[in-house]
């Protein structure tokens, strides 16, 4: 999967050769959002408001 934003694809194509599957974002409010390399980085980067409070890699 490719996106229209070469950094996502960049930093995709990195977790990918370090076998990362997924990523987990823990929310501020507590909420967990498990999800796929892409959808992950997109919202990690668009995340101006700093909702993020952390994020787990899960490897294969």
């Amino acid at each position: 999967m490719r996106t229209s934003n070469p950094r996502v694809d960049l930093l995709a194509k990195a977790f990918r050769e370090n076998n990362v599957d997924s990523i987990d974002i823990l929310y501020q409010d507590g909420g967990i959002k498990n999800i796929s390399i892409y959808v992950a980085l997109q919202i990690i980067l668009a995340d101006r408001n700093r909702q993020i409070r952390d994020i787990i890699f899960n490897y294969k």
